[in-house]
Parts: structure tokens; C-alpha cells; sequence
């Protein structure tokens, strides 16, 4: 957004960049502001009467066991990109695609008749998705897939260029940095010297089944191995993901999510979606030759989606951002920082054996511990009248 070229990313540590700024430049038009997520997310909260605002929740997949098996959960995403382009519901789609280096995937404008094969997985580490997002010329539609704070930047970048912008959410509760792909890595005994990404290939997160496995170097590694001590201790996060308190995305209109406690195990998995407006209503309508659907019950989607997780991420917000908070919200947060801090140093610097990662995984949380009272309390006030 910035005209005056006063803004630069400048790579950092584990896949990370920061932005440097030169004043004397910057005409101070606000336009990098205005754009940014971090401006919003914070002020955004999570109330969970937001999901009684759901037009509907169902399960939704492939009805080609190979799309259905590769993807992530199902192959729902994949195929609205697809039928959207195919139909000509939308002119251009704009999500991630695959790329032979690091970080493996690049944001890109996908076309009528390209290979949907080529739209990876869920990807868990740094990209800067929307940095190819430039309209050369007004489209009548445009459907972009994204986390929801990516979503928030591609509404910024396309303003109003765009007729008709279809959002797609992919639900996102923390996003890793590079070296949540290295600890894959070391469990599966690759060397990685120096610490270097380029000594790493062949890198996907999920597919092959559900909830499926991450392969590196052609190794794989089961996802319950690869993500139990990463997601469930909150390790090697992407900064900004401290402070973003709604994984569902902002005025989207579909959100889609693994259907943890609806499905088990399965060899080829199915996509939870959770329908917003009448624009995402069309989106799988218009899908509906090639996803099989079934519809649930609120009450049955909400299986899927840990409430109190959300609300107790959102009651941290203002400690990681520096603000006044309770004494029970300041020692919940510093408690998740030297918790993490230090499972995050042993398990860089040390080779457990797999029961030491299975004690981890299922040691308790300090973050959750000082919470519990306060979990309740927001939940009843959110849904009080």
C-alpha cells in the first residue's frame, strides 16, 4: 500500500520478517495503517453469540476420493475455488500455491482450468500471502481464500476494485513460525544444519487421510505426533497470533475448520463449514456438482469448535499488548510465556524420546489453570440476554 516505498520487509529469525521504516520518505498518508490487521484484530474480541448469527453448519467433501483423501480435511476449499472459476461465478481466486522453496507456497491468482492439485494444504509456517495481490484491472468478482487475518488484508489491498469479493476463512486460532516445521524435522531424525530451511524439501502439512501427517524429505510423521505439543502448548507462534481473538475471520462468508469430535480418524476426511450470508450459501450451492454435503445441527457444529480455548486466547489479548489487566490475567499470561519459553528450549536443544513428548503434550497448562474461573465468567456473560 505504501507509494512512496517507505516500508521494506527485512527478513528476521525462524521465517519471520519485520518492517523498516524510513521516515524521511513517508508522506504519513496513513495508508499502511489503514491496511494492516494488527490495527483491527485486537479491538475485534470474540463473543460467541457471533455463531447464533450461523445461516447453517454442515460437513461438506469431495466426492473424488483422491481430491478428497490429498487435501486436508475433506477437499471442500479446493473445490470452491474450482466451481467458483469453472462457472464463472468469479473471475479470479486469489489463495496459496504451491512452490519449491521455502516457505513451499506463495499467495497467487488461480484461473479457469488450472490444476487444483497444485493448492497445498493447510501451510503452518510464515508467508506473506498477499503480497502478489495486485489488481491490474476492475474485476465483477473475486473469491479470495485466507486466514482471517489475511482476509482482512486482502479486503484493504482489492477496496474497490472488486464488484463482488467472495471470502473464504480458513479457521485460525495460532499460526507457527519455522521452527515448528523443524521440530518435524528432528522427530524424524533430518539434519538440519545450521538451522537452515533450505536443508529441509518436500515439505505439506496434513493430507494423506485425516487428520493426516506431515511429510518432510518424503518422511512422514502422524499429525497427532506433529502437532499435539506444538498446538497444544501454543509453541513457536507467530507473533501477531497473540493477540488475534477470532479465529472464525471478520464479516466473511464461509469459515472452514477440521471436525474435531463429529468425525474420527478416517482415510479420506471431511470439511466442517460454517455459513455466514447468502454469498457464501451460493458459493456451495454452486460447488454442489462436485461436494458431497451434509447437513448439521448447531449443536453438533459446535462439537467441533472449543469455545473456551477461544475465550480464554481472547482474555490475553491486552496482556500481550501491554495494557492494565487483573492479577489473574497477568499471571495466566506470564505463566504461558515461561511455560512456553521453556518447553520450546528443551525441545530445541535436547533429543526426548517419545514419552517425553506425550508428558508435554498432556502437562498442565498454566494459561488454562489461572483462566478456569475467568472462562466462566465470559462465557455467561456473553450469553446472557
Amino acid at each position: 500500500m505504501c507509494k512512496t516505498g517507505s516500508l521494506k520487509n527485512v527478513p528476521a529469525p525462524h521465517g519471520l520478517f519485520t518492517i523498516t521504516w524510513q521516515e524521511e520518505s513517508c508522506s504519513h498518508c496513513l495508508s499502511c495503517i489503514r491496511v494492516c490487521p494488527a490495527y483491527y484484530l485486537p479491538e475485534a474480541g470474540f463473543d460467541p453469540r457471533k455463531l447464533d448469527g450461523a445461516l447453517g453448519f454442515l460437513l461438506a467433501f469431495a466426492g473424488n476420493e483422491q481430491i478428497r483423501r490429498q487435501a486436508s480435511s475433506g477437499g471442500a476449499g479446493r473445490l470452491l475455488v474450482k466451481t467458483a472459476l469453472s462457472t464463472g461465478m468469479a473471475d479470479l481466486a486469489y489463495t496459496l500455491k504451491k512452490d519449491a522453496s521455502c516457505p513451499w507456497a506463495e499467495g497467487g491468482f488461480w484461473q479457469k482450468g488450472e490444476d487444483i492439485s497444485q493448492m497445498p494444504n493447510s501451510m503452518y509456517l510464515p508467508i506473506l500471502v498477499m503480497k502478489n495481490l495486485v489488481l491490474k484491472q476492475r474485476l465483477k468478482s473475486l473469491l479470495i481464500v485466507g486466514t482471517p487475518c489475511q482476509l482482512l488484508a486482502a479486503e484493504a489491498l482489492v477496496g474497490k476494485k472488486v464488484d463482488r469479493l467472495y471470502k473464504v476463512a480458513i479457521y485460525c486460532k495460532q499460526q507457527k513460525d519455522f521452527r515448528a516445521t523443524k521440530y518435524c524435522a528432528k522427530r524424524l531424525n533430518i539434519p538440519i544444519l545450521k538451522g537452515h530451511a533450505e536443508d529441509i524439501h518436500n515439505v505439506s502439512y496434513r493430507g494423506d487421510g485425516w487428520p493426516g501427517k506431515v511429510t518432510v524429505n518424503q518422511s512422514s510423521l502422524a499429525w497427532e505426533q506433529a502437532a499435539g505439543v506444538p498446538f497444544g502448548k501454543r509453541l513457536w507462534r507467530v507473533p501477531g497470533c497473540r493477540f488475534c481473538p477470532d479465529a472464525f475471520g471478520f464479516n466473511v462468508d464461509l469459515t472452514l475448520l477440521d471436525p474435531w469430535g463429529i468425525r474420527q480418524e478416517n482415510a479420506l476426511g471431511e470439511t466442517l463449514v460454517v455459513v455466514w450470508t447468502r454469498q457464501g450459501q451460493e458459493l456451495l450451492q454452486n460447488a454442489s456438482g462436485e461436494l458431497q454435503i451434509e447437513n448439521l445441527t448447531p449443536e453438533e457444529g459446535l462439537k467441533a469448535i472449543n469455545i473456551g480455548d477461544m475465550l480464554q486466547k481472547a482474555a490475553l489479548v491486552n496482556y500481550y499488548l501491554g495494557r492494565s489487566v487483573s492479577l489473574r490475567t497477568w499471571l495466566a499470561g506470564r505463566g504461558e510465556e515461561i511455560q512456553g519459553s521453556f518447553y520450546e528450549t528443551i525441545l530445541e536443544y535436547l533429543n526426548l524420546p517419545t514419552l517425553g513428548h506425550k508428558l508435554i503434550a498432556h502437562a498442565p497448562d498454566l494459561r488454562n489453570m489461572f483462566l478456569h474461573g475467568l472462562r466462566s465468567h465470559i462465557g455467561r456473560k456473553s450469553t446472557s440476554p
